[in-house]
């Protein structure tokens, strides 16, 4: 039996459909990586609750590109396309 899918969010982009997970957690840092260069992002946290990271953002300091995280939503467009 299928589970339906976690929350989700449409952003367009350059005509673009791109999908988003709706929350930020801590353990999705071991898999997220850089859109740009694919290296290890940081995080800081400005604002967190029980389930997930409202606000803050992921720094690369590969390619020191920072994506913010607002309303629990990261922002991992590279920065050529809006990010």
């Amino acid at each position: 039996m299928l589970t339906p899918p976690k929350k989700q969010i449409k952003v367009e982009q350059d005509n673009r459909a791109l999908w988003y997970n709706r929350a930020v957690k801590r353990e999705l840092m071991e898999i997220l990586a850089c859109p740009v260069c694919r290296g290890e992002l940081e995080l800081t946290v400005e604002k967190e609750d029980e389930q997930e990271i409202v606000a803050g953002s992921l720094y690369c300091p590969k390619c020191h590109q920072r994506y913010p995280i607002v309303a629990a939503i990261p922002n991992l467009l590279p920065p050529a396309q809006g990010g």
